[in-house]
């Protein structure tokens, strides 16, 4: 995808910095499609940092994108801070049990994290930091770390956005401690020199945009930690309209990556020209026929990204046959902006 092998981290870097770039940069999550790739469970790559590393390698390699996401798991966070976590019969983790939801508890949640990572938490930064020594220097790896919204559902319970629109006390210590844990791993990645960070934080989508600002003033210190170390922060999450959309514009990151598969869908991204977007592109896609792939992936870039925007695959299903991938990445990594 780049000429030459050093260009793939500086055209990234480049693009979230609103620099002006020869074709837009492609990022992909890897983390669960890549064991596919090397017929193992992703339970088993998971639980084990070279295996995980190397099935990152292996899957950046064969596609060539300018940026990887290694994993993508936002029960990691939960499961250190005491939360039961289970693997479903699609081989995902799911959360089972909310320490914070009889109210009590919390005071050292978060502590656990910053002092020693734990279970598939320290498999992550380990392969991270794997990834980065191989192949950090030509390519961008950006570390993923789940954000305060999710983090505080999983520990609060079902209940947790409903006290949050409703502006209640108990959501705020919840959202507190939620956002120590984020800032707790983040420092983990910073410390081992990753220049990026992506916030995966989905459930801020159904956050109220009148509430947006508790969330944009608990994450002031992440982007403040984060330009210290001269890293670039992405918020990654979904949109429910353009109000909701201008309230996660004004959080402070370096860019914003709108997931695909909400109502926000029908946000117009290229008037949104203020901010550095990147644009997930659809899992169906995937699904065409190789013959179709490149046509309808042209014609949906041209609609839906806008000039200086970056493309990412938060998604690639895990059925999805790789020369399906090739064939999208060839159809959307060539645009010159």
């Amino acid at each position: 995808m780049t000429s030459a092998a050093t260009s793939s981290r500086d055209l990234v870097r480049r693009s979230l910095q609103g620099s002006s770039t020869d074709r837009t940069p492609v990022i992909m999550h890897l983390g669960m499609y890549a064991p596919r790739l090397q017929q193992l469970t992703f339970h088993k790559v998971a639980h084990d940092p070279t295996l995980l590393a190397n099935a990152v390698q292996s899957a950046q390699k064969l596609f060539g994108c300018d940026g990887v996401i290694p994993l993508i798991d936002t029960t990691l966070e939960a499961e250190s801070c005491g939360c039961r976590v289970v693997w479903t019969e699609k081989d995902e983790p799911a959360v089972m049990s909310h320490p914070l939801a009889d109210g009590t508890g919390g005071e050292g949640l978060g502590g656990e994290i910053s002092s020693q990572p734990t279970g598939r938490l320290a498999v992550a930064l380990e392969a991270t930091q794997r990834l980065g020594t191989i192949m950090g220097r030509t390519v961008a790896l950006l570390p993923a770390i789940t954000g305060p919204v999710t983090i505080g559902q999983h520990l609060r319970g079902p209940g947790f956005l409903t006290e949050l629109n409703q502006g209640e006390d108990a959501a705020a210590d919840t959202l507190a401690i939620a956002t120590r844990t984020t800032l707790d791993v983040a420092r983990h990645y910073l410390d081992a020199e990753m220049e990026f960070l992506v916030v995966v934080d989905p459930l801020l989508a159904y956050v109220e945009p009148e509430h947006l600002s508790w969330i944009a003033d608990a994450l002031l210190p992440l982007w403040n930690v984060a330009g210290f170390f001269g890293a670039q922060v992405l918020l990654q999450t979904r949109t429910s309209g353009r109000p909701h959309l201008d309230g996660c514009l004004n959080f402070g990151a370096d860019a914003l990556v709108l997931e695909e598969g909400m109502p926000g869908d029908a946000v117009d991204l290229p008037t949104v020209r203020e901010a550095c977007i990147g644009a997930a592109v659809p899992p169906s896609l995937l699904g065409l026929e190789i013959a179709e792939i490149e046509f309808t992936a042209e014609s949906w870039r041209r609609e839906t990204c806008p000039p200086g925007s970056f493309l990412t695959f938060s998604t690639v299903p895990r059925s999805t046959p790789p020369e399906n991938v090739q064939a999208l990445l060839r159809a959307v990594s060539g645009h010159v902006l």
